[in-house]
């Protein structure tokens, strides 16, 4: 199919609770499922240690994050669920919210259970910005994983394309391999959207 996705030059991303933010990650490096080099730009007084560090995965810091505030044993868990980024942007809503988090992909970890994580292979591939705050008027907040697959600006569309395509080939080849950390993917194309209909 022609599969689009989310475009950026800068991706932010904020654990909230409540509605109140108690910390913004500056993800500086990210290439389709990949969320690398990170940085802690905004942390709450309860979250203080965490202000100024810098992790070498999205997932470390969620992992890190998470301990802190729900205790040992609890850094395991779907962290592109649970942290959302301020969307602002040219977007039309309904169609947006028919397009977000239509497939999964299988996310194997090293020890713990595997699980399922959405992401939207059918994203519009117009250009999205994500801000470090929630200032911006008219702004969305979309679910970290609802934004995958995620393109930095300067890759052009056939290579992101591709990209994806190995991305999701090499998945499915780890399935009959097994051992690989790599996650699987399913379509789970067509039907209704979700909300009824």
């Amino acid at each position: 199919g022609s599969q689009t996705m989310v475009k950026l030059r800068a991706l932010y991303l904020h654990l909230r609770l409540h509605k109140r933010t108690l910390i913004v990650l500056h993800v500086r490096s990210f290439d389709i499922f990949h969320l690398t080099l990170t940085d802690v730009v905004f942390c709450a007084p309860i979250l203080e240690r965490f202000r100024g560090r810098q992790f070498r995965t999205a997932a470390a810091a969620a992992a890190e994050i998470r301990e802190a505030i729900f205790g040992q044993g609890c850094a395991r868990s779907d962290y592109l669920r649970e942290f959302e980024a301020y969307c602002t942007g040219g977007f039309d809503d309904r169609r947006w919210d028919s397009l977000l988090g239509r497939a999964t992909r299988r996310i194997e970890l090293k020890r713990a259970a595997p699980f399922d994580s959405p992401y939207s292979p059918d994203l519009l591939t117009e250009y999205v910005t994500t801000e470090p705050d929630s200032d911006a008027p008219r702004g969305r907040w979309v679910r970290a994983c609802d934004l995958l697959p995620l393109v930095p600006v300067a890759m052009s569309d056939g290579e992101a394309r591709a990209r994806m395509e190995r991305e999701l080939g090499r998945a499915r080849r780890s399935d009959r391999g097994g051992r690989s950390t790599s996650p699987h993917y399913e379509h789970r194309r067509g039907g209704a959207p979700r909300g009824g209909g």
